[in-house]
């Protein structure tokens, strides 16, 4: 409510749960994720950086549908185990770090790609993000001139040669965001 207040808004369009809580039992934050909702403050709920086995226990605990799992995810990290969760439970997924801090800027793969398109190689990690089915991506920009140009994603058509190459690109230690908070994560798909 105080948030809603210094933001002069009656209601939000998402609400989510940042980070999982070892220290707080995940009912009782789901529930109160679900009284946020029932009380008319945010039209949609979510979790954020949830692997598979709390978003599944965080559904099956919701009383109204989870909409996201706001989540780490680029082409060097491998999401497929949550993306296939929350195909099975209808929801999306928002990729954040969608740039893995600058790396997809200086990757061969991508840059050559990214040659062969005409853009900049963020357009081309945030396109291979965009065009999968349920993801969208948040990229950070400092810029308006930046923004501009992470916007041309939307046109960039991959064909399917070069959504694998990008994909290939996955490794065990692509995560960049590992707090010591973090839950454990979901392991590489085999």
């Amino acid at each position: 409510e105080a948030s809603l207040q210094r933001l002069g808004f009656d209601q939000l369009d998402l609400y989510l749960i940042h980070w999982p809580n070892a220290d707080v039992p995940l009912a009782e934050a789901i529930k109160a994720l679900c009284d946020v909702k029932q009380r008319g403050l945010a039209r949609a709920i979510g979790v954020s950086n949830f692997p598979v086995k709390l978003l599944d226990e965080a559904v099956s605990l919701a009383r109204y549908p989870l909409a996201v799992n706001q989540v780490e995810y680029h082409p060097f990290l491998d999401q497929s185990k949550v993306l296939g969760a929350l195909e099975r439970h209808n929801m999306g997924l928002t990729a954040y770090c969608p740039l893995a801090r600058g790396r997809t800027l200086t990757n061969p793969v991508i840059a050559e790609i990214a040659d062969r398109h005409g853009v900049h190689a963020s357009v081309i990690a945030i396109a291979w993000l965009i065009g999968q089915e349920r993801v969208i991506a948040i990229p950070k920009s400092g810029s308006v001139e930046r923004v501009v140009v992470n916007l041309q994603a939307q046109t960039v058509e991959l064909s399917l040669a070069e959504r694998q190459a990008i994909s290939a690109l996955a490794t065990p230690g692509g995560r960049v965001i590992d707090p010591a908070f973090a839950p454990q994560w979901d392991g590489p798909s085999s």
